[in-house]
């Protein structure tokens, strides 16, 4: 089943932000593939997996509004 919650993460949460959250969880997800492959392998694989993953999420996330821009006009 999949979980399409977005536990932790706001519109006002950041690329790198999302991006070390997910790095945090397949950190601690792949405790064991670390002893398997190697500390630097290991790490370089999880940043860049994190920021294909962070894309993503961060283009699943709810767009955030914009403000309206209001011109002043002279009489």
């Amino acid at each position: 089943m999949v979980n399409n919650s977005f536990e932790g993460i706001s519109k006002k949460t950041g690329k790198k932000d999302i991006r070390e959250i997910i790095k945090q969880k397949l950190e601690v997800s792949l405790a064991d593939y670390r002893s398997i492959v190697g500390e630097k392998k290991f790490e370089s694989q999880i940043r860049k997996t994190a920021r294909r993953l962070g894309e993503n999420v961060i283009k699943a996330l709810p767009k955030k509004q914009k403000k309206a821009k209001f011109i002043k006009v002279d009489d």
